[in-house]
């Protein structure tokens, strides 16, 4: 084995003491035949992730390399991963993995790091992913259904979501230089367009990886739970988009352009529809039940408000705060009492829609996605 560290996995971690002991296993236990670090920044944590971060570098020292910091970084806006850890990483190649996501295959940077060495023409490559959200349900992050070549464009449309950032592989190259449209939001998304600028990602269809969804402490949940944050984090995005035009001299500005669409608030994506959803709710009379309790969701129960449309209840998989009003005054019930007493439900998405089908719903079934699909 070549004494060269060929791959330098970065770990970021905040308060994930729940989450961080599975993540390490996942990486140190990788079996490659090249040499690899783990370098895991710990922003302060003040849980017991420092400790087990400790434990973990003590027991192997010759891949963990961590970084500890006295105070929190994050919350000061300063940028670890390009300042702190990208320049002690010593590999020819990156691949990302935050302190509460893990890896499921041994084998996933060995797969990576030889399609890379035998793909000069791209500069990342990723794969499928299981997505774990907090309520135990589980999905796919899968954009094909094959091994393919995944072309800018696409990237770009598909948002920061269209892969998940721990099956991300790339050349180091990528992250020690800006282009301008990266001063502006240097997140994974970011990352994705520009890994692809040079020749697409190289896409494996294979889940090698899980990323946690809305886990706690964690990035998302904030961000969903903080409509200001929110509207500023798409006010940045679309600012970093638009830089990306400039510096792509508008070879991508149709795609730019469906992008930012895709940030129109759900209540006025329902409001482009309002005439074809009013049809369509006319088939329901009575009965009439909202299944999901996210942005669509609620985009859904405004929209029935506003038109005066009676909405009987409203459900969640995960059947929390029952009996609650909703800020829309709609009484939240469970999804057993749905299923008995609806007469017509709307799906607040396509995973929803697909399972009430799978379920043998009998009743009418009408999927919000149709009418909202951009986010």
């Amino acid at each position: 084995m070549n004494d060269r560290v060929m791959v330098s996995v970065i770990c970021l971690t905040y308060n994930h003491e729940k989450y961080i002991e599975q993540t390490i296993k996942s990486i140190v236990s990788q079996i490659t035949d090249f040499k690899f670090e783990l370098i895991i920044h710990d922003d302060n944590s003040t849980d017991r992730t420092t400790n087990i971060v400790r434990e973990y570098e003590k027991e192997y020292p010759d891949i963990i390399n961590a970084i500890y910091e006295e105070e929190n970084m994050y919350s000061k806006g300063y940028d670890a991963l390009r300042n702190l850890c990208i320049p002690v990483a010593r590999g020819k190649y990156i691949a990302f993995c935050e302190g509460d996501d893990y890896w499921i295959d041994d084998k996933k940077i060995q797969i990576q790091y030889e399609i890379m060495e035998k793909s000069a023409d791209v500069d990342m490559c990723s794969c499928s992913a299981i997505e774990l959200c907090s309520d135990g349900e589980t999905h796919e992050i899968r954009p094909f259904d094959t091994d393919c070549i995944l072309p800018i464009e696409d990237v770009i449309v598909g948002g920061g979501g269209y892969l998940a950032t721990n099956t991300l592989f790339f050349r180091k190259e990528l992250l020690t230089s800006y282009m301008p449209f990266e001063r502006i939001l240097s997140m994974d998304y970011e990352f994705q367009i520009k890994g692809a600028l040079r020749g697409g990602i190289y896409y494996i269809d294979k889940n090698m990886t899980v990323y946690r969804k809305f886990t706690e402490n964690s990035w998302t949940r904030k961000i969903c739970e903080d409509t200001e944050k929110r509207k500023s984090h798409i006010e940045k995005e679309i600012s970093m988009l638009r830089q990306f035009d400039i510096d792509t001299e508008g070879r991508y500005h149709d795609c730019i352009e469906r992008r930012i669409e895709a940030y129109t608030p759900f209540y006025d994506q329902l409001m482009n529809h309002r005439e074809e959803f009013l049809n369509e709710l006319a088939s329901c009379r009575d009965g009439i039940w909202i299944w999901g309790m996210g942005l669509r969701g609620d985009a859904a129960q405004k929209f029935c408000k506003n038109e005066k449309i009676v909405i009987d209840g409203v459900c969640d998989k995960q059947n929390t705060g029952l009996g609650e009003k909703t800020e829309h005054g709609q009484v939240v019930d469970s999804t057993e009492n749905c299923l008995k007493k609806s007469k017509a439900i709307l799906a607040s998405n396509n995973i929803i829609y697909n399972y009430l089908i799978d379920e043998g719903y009998p009743g009418v079934l009408i999927n919000l996605q149709k009418y909202m699909p951009l986010s």
